[in-house]
């Protein structure tokens, strides 16, 4: 929970300004929903496919009791396509595994953007803020240490880096898992 919050805050703080559309990529038990603050001027939506926990969630945190729209796919299916969100926030899922985005913009269709799932949350993540607009987001650590620069050269297109933190890998201990991850505060650029 407070890594979830120190992320919201972060992406706040780059952003400067109440944002109107915010986006959790991968809603999964919620801890990044559960940091949302209530605005009557923005629009929040979580992706969780899930069909369980999307249900829990929009319990949880969709009108009268919070502000979260949820919906029950994942990000690939999900028909965003277009630059719409102000605020992107989350932990991308870490995995070794490809995505196949049919609906991704042309320019994520290269092999080495789909060929980790957390280096594609993070693409797109960056290709759905509108110009100015922030993604904070926790990622693997291969994202940023990995010798195919692909990924980054994308990244640094596209966005200006904020701020990069390295996170300890016995902050998961009690989760079972122990992977280094790294928090990144990107910037749209007018690309």
């Amino acid at each position: 929970p407070a890594v979830a919050a120190a992320v919201w805050e972060m992406g706040l703080s780059a952003l400067g300004r109440i944002p109107m559309m915010v986006l959790e990529p991968s809603a999964g038990n919620g801890r990044f929903m559960s940091r949302a603050w209530a605005s009557t001027r923005s629009t929040f939506i979580a992706i969780e496919p899930d069909p369980i926990y999307s249900r829990i969630l929009s319990h949880l945190y969709s009108e009268p009791q919070g502000p979260w729209k949820v919906r029950a796919t994942t990000l690939e299916k999900a028909g965003l396509v277009e630059p719409t969100f102000d605020l992107i926030v989350g932990n991308a899922p870490f995995g070794d595994w490809g995505v196949s985005d049919s609906n991704c913009p042309a320019s994520l269709r290269h092999r080495h953007l789909q060929s980790k799932v957390h280096d594609y949350f993070l693409c797109k993540a960056v290709s759905l803020l509108l110009p100015g607009g922030v993604c904070a987001m926790i990622t693997h650590r291969s994202t940023l240490d990995r010798e195919s620069v692909g990924v980054r050269e994308w990244l640094a297109a596209r966005a200006d880096l904020v701020g990069a933190w390295r996170l300890p890998a016995e902050l998961w201990g009690d989760q079972g898992a122990a992977p280094v991850a790294d928090v990144l505060v990107l910037r749209r650029n007018g690309a």
